[in-house]
């Protein structure tokens, strides 16, 4: 893996479909491989995925100057660590013109971070677009789409489909389904990807282990490759391969 830190930003257009659990899995997914990402939640008062990382984590409301203020220096005093901020729908595009704004994104890079974001496509046109406008937008970053088998499959449609194509070319992480109850074990406060993948925690039943091991190895998988291809384009940047 890169040397190179990187701020992880998840966000998506819509609510409720999936974001937050995307932004636990990058962040245990970056615990596994040995790094302490710094937790970032804009979804203050409630912040369940700060919660979950206390003392390694800051909540705040961006709807407020305070708010705005302590997440964007929460970053930029510690650029040599990984970043894991997950962005509520309601305050997506705030931030991004806020970050505009105050060229936050190149600050970022200036000081040695890669920026890359994880946009979860919800189940509409509308979304893919907005997935669009932001790679287009933020092209000075790396961009990959995600997607969640929870709210449906949006590329049955043919329009959306290829519409959707130079997204998934950039490489996506996609969510399998996973049955009610194991979604209940997963939202419980004691679990972690990362500790689950160790075996430090066991599943309630057979089924459920059978059924966390494929879906927390098939998105580490996926990570993982968005990574060998950050890996190689640092290595070409470099001229050794």
């Amino acid at each position: 893996m890169s040397d190179r830190p990187a701020l992880h930003v998840i966000c998506s257009d819509r609510a409720r479909n999936g974001k937050t659990l995307l932004a636990r899995l990058v962040a245990d997914w970056l615990r596994l491989s040995g790094e302490r990402p710094f937790i970032i939640d804009l979804d203050e008062p409630d912040a369940p995925l700060a919660a979950r990382w206390p003392g390694q984590s800051l909540a705040a409301d961006f709807s407020t100057i305070g708010g705005r203020v302590r997440i964007f220096d929460a970053v930029m005093e510690a650029p040599r660590r990984d970043h894991v901020m997950d962005i509520p729908a309601r305050h997506l595009d705030d931030f991004l013109r806020e970050a505009e704004k105050i060229a936050f994104f190149d600050a970022a890079r200036e000081a040695g971070m890669e920026v890359i974001f994880l946009f979860m496509v919800d189940k509409s046109m509308r979304s893919i677009r907005k997935a669009r406008e932001l790679m287009e937008r933020f092209e000075n970053c790396r961009f990959h789409p995600a997607r969640n088998a929870f709210v449906g499959d949006l590329l049955k449609d043919e329009d959306a489909s290829e519409l959707y194509l130079d997204l998934y070319l950039k490489g996506e992480v996609a969510l399998p389904k996973l049955t009610p109850d194991t979604m209940a074990t997963v939202e419980g406060p004691g679990f972690s990807f990362r500790d689950f993948a160790l075996g430090q925690i066991e599943a309630p039943t057979s089924f459920q282990h059978y059924e966390l091991s494929d879906f927390t190895d098939t998105v580490f998988e996926q990570l993982n490759k968005l990574q060998f291809r950050l890996d190689m384009e640092e290595l070409k940047d470099m001229g050794l391969i």
